[in-house]
């Protein structure tokens, strides 16, 4: 009995080695990690610049940094990499 219970231990842990690891990231939530990440690079960015003395203060606007700008100073971003990573355009 103990021979036939060491026996069953031996096979079920050498079944366990052959089983395949995956990586465990969904794609939404590997999205919203990207998102969290830029999101902490921006307020970072944010506070290493200072703000435009007259114009609109730089945001976090939940997709896009936006740096200080001032009145009549036009900013464009390009779209945001999670986003086009999120369907499937590379960046």
């Amino acid at each position: 009995m103990e021979a036939h219970l060491s026996c069953t231990l031996a096979l079920l842990l050498l079944g366990c080695s052959f089983i395949h690891t995956v990586n465990g990231k969904f794609p939404h939530c590997q999205f919203y990690w990207e998102m969290q990440r830029a999101k902490k690079e921006c307020e970072t960015l944010l506070q290493q610049h200072t703000a435009a003395s007259t114009g609109c203060v730089g945001e976090w606007d939940n997709v896009s940094c936006w740096q200080s700008a001032d009145f009549n100073e036009v900013k464009t971003l390009p779209c945001p990499s999670p986003i086009l990573r999120l369907f499937g355009k590379k960046r």
